[in-house]
């Protein structure tokens, strides 16, 4: 397979004329996010600071900065930035996290603190809240404090919960970066918006649940592509096949990719792609994708009704 999925690569080239002929806030954010994800993280930094340069109060300029700099484990930076988001667009959930994310990984207890009693007086009713504040308490973080942390059991009837945006993601593994060479973004001063997503489970579900769907017949890999664009890969899988299946995955994501078939069955929505000695079965549930490397000759029929009940039982919100 190719390192990348080629309508990525047109994708980039088209945003890179754009920057540079008709600029503006979406092409910037949206050609930063594309590199960050294709692991060009200093490119990235460099399209996004140009355009904060342009566009200082751009909402998905500074969420897109926010993660590039996590993932370059430049925190410092990344909660400055944070910081600006919030005279942006206001305090809200998906920042909450975020911060929580950058205070675990400093050790700044304090700083947890805060976090997790704003989340517990003004987001109890957040799964993704709950979830993160039975996260600080399995790790002793909140022990002194008096911080009720529910079960977290589910999410509303529509399957929805909301968040503030669209862009702010977990940490992904990170790369060093001189967090020197980071730009200071100045302060700016906005309104708030509200945007929705899928809460977030555990990485430990989601790895078992990957094995479990390799082990159906026929299936040889998995690779999937979380909520907040984690890319996991089940065992044994080539690096570059789940490089590239994350990115087509990604792109999929963004509707970026529509040359595939399309079935949809229940909740789901699947697409096909033909290689050599194998096919790529493409599906997403939950706002969870998945893409199944799978023999040529696997049954659709049998694939559907395994990959169904895996799903079902043990992707639970």
């Amino acid at each position: 397979m190719p390192d990348f999925p080629e309508d990525i690569e047109s994708r980039i080239h088209e945003l890179e004329n754009i920057v540079e002929s008709e600029p503006s806030a979406e092409a910037f954010s949206e050609l930063a996010e594309l590199l960050r994800t294709s692991e060009k993280l200093n490119k990235a930094r460099q399209i996004c600071e140009r355009g904060l340069t342009l566009f200082p109060e751009d909402e998905r300029c500074l969420l897109t900065y926010t993660r590039i700099l996590m993932d370059s484990d430049a925190l410092e930076s990344a909660e400055e930035t944070l910081k600006v988001l919030i005279d942006v667009i206001g305090e809200n959930v998906s920042i909450l996290l975020l911060l929580g994310q950058i205070y675990d990984r400093h050790n700044d207890l304090s700083g947890i603190h805060k976090v997790a009693k704003k989340l517990a007086k003004e987001y109890s009713d957040d799964i993704r809240a709950r979830r993160f504040l039975e996260y600080l308490k399995s790790q002793g973080y909140l022990e002194g404090l008096d911080i009720p942390v529910e079960k977290s059991a589910g999410v509303s009837a529509e399957g929805e919960v909301v968040r503030e945006t669209e862009e702010a993601k977990e940490v992904r593994t990170p790369l060093p970066t001189p967090d020197s060479e980071v730009k200071t973004i100045p302060r700016t001063y906005s309104t708030r918006k509200t945007r929705k997503i899928a809460p977030i489970i555990p990485m430990e579900d989601l790895m078992h649940i990957t094995a479990l769907l390799k082990g159906v017949v026929g299936v040889n890999h998995v690779v999937l592509l979380t909520p907040d664009d984690r890319t996991l890969a089940s065992k044994g899988c080539p690096n570059n096949m789940a490089r590239s299946l994350g990115l087509l995955l990604r792109s999929l994501k963004r509707a970026l990719y529509v040359a595939f078939n399309s079935l949809n069955f229940g909740d789901w929505k699947k697409g096909v792609m033909e290689l050599k000695d194998s096919t790529v079965h493409m599906m997403v549930s939950k706002e969870h994708w998945f893409a199944l490397v799978c023999e040529s000759k696997v049954s659709l029929g049998a694939l559907r009704i395994a990959v169904n009940a895996i799903i079902s039982r043990h992707l639970k919100l």
